[in-house]
């Protein structure tokens, strides 16, 4: 099946890669569980995983007792919003899979949590030496949000921090070597660099939505997503992969400083119709697409040269609140930063910098959305955010976590409620372990209350 969604998926053409699937399955007599379970795992890819989920289904019923059949079958039910579904398919996988530290570990953020004695033996025999790092991880996360949801709050933290500095050991990161780059970023595109630099007349669909991680950018997203003329993108690569497609004519950079500067001289109307190609099968028939990968706040003078129309979303939520949900967070692939207190503030720290130096240089062509006042005063901010993107607002936004959408991040299950503040000041409840980081940011003048 590869050979025939694979060209399709690398074109971005995610549309065609889905009917391809589908015709695919439609052609098989008597399908094997093998076979679905290989069309489920490529409708995940081609962003179909509401199909993927029925064939995972259908490939359990065939093979009950597989190993990653029903745990597969749960992470899509999860992205596509059954959350009792997700949580009965978890329920077999484990009994399946009684020491898989991750599957335990999905299964405890799908609802609130009691520290109920068995699970917690459970899982704290996943954390002895015996174990695969990789679960024991899981394993200390998992135990983490039991914690949290308990109220046992320096069991929650130690749990937390077991598990992050675990991870930590095997990654291959220096905080130093982002916060060199974004200042790099800083002082190559310039006001200068700005007005000497052309750029078109398109990304009047687009909408960028940034920040840092857990900061509120897919709650933003969401409420922009139930509006009916709004398709939401999720997290896309295809703005860096498009400029670095175009900076790459310019030969294979030698080191990071020369990408950025190769980046500075590229054509920026090519870099804008590649993105907009690119992302085409997300926008469907709607006038506007969100984009909300985090990280795209690397890139904002750029975006603003490639697709001068598109407006720029920024949401920002309190720095401590941020700071302790991006530490309690387990990525599967991003934020390197993210295992350590002290490289959170550095890149924390980092960021606003590189934030207020595109402020500066693009003004009102950025908004900026306190999360804060968002969940305080939801329709006043949607009314603000819908007249910045030039749609009319639209009572049904309110009413996001009804929708029938597709949330592949960390917030899968959050966006599945109404807006409400409870993870608002969280931070508070480890205040004497986060004290290091508070200081650090009342020096950097990043806190208006520091208490």
């Amino acid at each position: 099946m590869e050979h025939l969604v694979r060209p399709h998926l690398e074109a971005g053409s995610f549309e065609q890669a889905q009917q391809t699937i589908q015709c695919y399955v439609e052609r098989l007599v008597s399908p094997t569980a093998a076979q679905l379970a290989e069309a489920a795992y490529w409708s995940c890819q081609a962003n179909d995983f509401s199909f993927a989920a029925g064939l995972y289904q259908r490939a359990c019923e065939q093979l009950p007792e597989h190993p990653t059949y029903h745990y597969n079958l749960a992470t899509t039910l999860r992205i596509v919003g059954d959350i009792d579904g997700a949580e009965i398919a978890l329920n077999r996988h484990l009994i399946n899979s009684p020491k898989d530290a991750e599957a335990y570990w999905l299964k405890v953020y799908l609802r609130p949590q009691r520290a109920e004695k068995k699970q917690l033996e459970s899982l704290h025999n996943l954390t002895s030496e015996a174990i695969p790092p990789k679960q024991r991880v899981h394993a200390w996360h998992a135990l983490g949000k039991i914690y949290e949801d308990a109220g046992q709050d320096k069991a929650c933290f130690d749990a937390y921090t077991s598990g992050a500095s675990l991870r930590r050991r095997y990654l291959k990161y220096s905080v130093a070597q982002d916060e060199a780059i974004m200042q790099a970023i800083a002082k190559t595109f310039s006001k200068t660099w700005c007005a000497n630099t052309a750029s078109g007349d398109q990304g009047k669909s687009n909408i960028f939505i940034v920040g840092m991680p857990r900061s509120g950018t897919t709650l933003v997203e969401n409420l922009l997503g139930a509006h009916d003329s709004v398709a939401m993108g999720g997290e896309l690569n295809a703005f860096s992969t498009s400029m670095m497609t175009e900076a790459g004519r310019q030969g294979k950079p030698a080191n990071m400083q020369q990408a950025i500067t190769q980046a500075a001289r590229c054509d920026f109307e090519a870099i804008g119709k590649r993105y907009e190609v690119a992302v085409g099968d997300y926008q469907n028939n709607s006038s506007r697409l969100t984009d909300k990968l985090p990280l795209n706040f690397l890139y904002l003078g750029l975006i603003h040269k490639a697709l001068p129309q598109a407006r720029i979303i920024h949401v920002e939520r309190n720095p401590m609140d941020t700071v302790w949900s991006v530490y309690k967070q387990l990525f599967t692939h991003a934020y390197p930063f993210s295992y350590v207190l002290d490289e959170i503030a550095d890149y924390y720290i980092a960021y606003r910098r590189l934030m207020a130096h595109w402020q500066d240089l693009l003004g009102d062509n950025i908004l900026h959305v306190s999360y804060e006042a968002l969940v305080k005063n939801p329709r006043e901010e949607i009314r603000r955010i819908t007249a910045f993107c030039d749609i009319p607002y639209d009572p049904e936004c309110l009413d996001f976590y009804q929708q029938k959408t597709q949330v592949t991040t960390a917030s899968a299950v959050q966006v599945r409620q109404p807006i409400n503040d409870r993870s608002v000041g969280q931070w508070k409840r480890f205040s004497s372990q986060l004290e290091g980081v508070r200081a650090r940011f009342t020096e950097a003048g990043l806190l208006d209350n520091p208490a």
